[in-house]
């Protein structure tokens, strides 16, 4: 569920619009991906992805939704449109799927320009991919969920090595350190 608190202006608005698909297109890739690498095994969840506007989308508004319809939720906001270039700020909200976290968030920023609505596929990848370990590990029996949690939070924590960006990097830190606890409680590997 993607929560998009309305913007300013149009010229705001029309950024978020081009970042929602970038969004979700990215994810409907991630997921691809990732199934074309474990073929024939039954999928536990079915992904559906929705956006909402809203006026404002308080904790009340997430939780409630979250109880409803358990998913990764994006409340997405934009701080102003200058320049030419639009400012999205990003609070995916966890719920009871953030492990390890110390709170059900994960913040970052971006600044869009026009043309060049890119999202970091990478931090999307990263978030994604701990919920959906976050999720498997309450949807199956411990003794034979093991290897796919471990190869999901794997997949998730390689991306530390990547190219994120300092920023990124710095909004990220915790998330990895969550990713690496769960790691060493599976006796996965992979700890830093």
């Amino acid at each position: 569920m993607l929560f998009v608190i309305n913007t300013p202006d149009q010229n705001a608005m029309n950024g978020v619009t081009e970042w929602i698909k970038a969004f979700k297109n990215n994810l409907r890739f991630l997921l691809a991906d990732f199934d074309s690498e474990n073929p024939g095994a039954d999928p536990v969840f079915k992904v559906q992805l929705v956006s909402k506007n809203v006026e404002t989308a308080d904790t009340d508004l997430l939780e409630s939704s979250f109880q409803t319809q358990p998913s990764l939720q994006v409340l997405s906001t934009v701080g102003r449109y200058a320049g030419q270039s639009t400012f999205v700020d990003n609070d995916i909200y966890l719920g009871d799927l953030r492990g390890r976290l110390k709170a059900p968030y994960v913040h970052f920023s971006r600044e869009i320009a026009p043309g060049l609505y890119s999202i970091n596929r990478e931090a999307l990848a990263v978030v994604t991919l701990y919920a959906y370990g976050m999720a498997l590990a309450k949807a199956l029996p411990a003794d034979s969920s093991r290897y796919v949690i471990c190869k999901v939070l794997d997949r998730a924590n390689m991306y530390r090595d990547r190219d994120l960006g300092a920023d990124m990097k710095m909004y990220f830190d915790e998330l990895f350190k969550a990713i690496s606890y769960e790691l060493e409680a599976r006796a996965c590997g992979g700890k830093k």
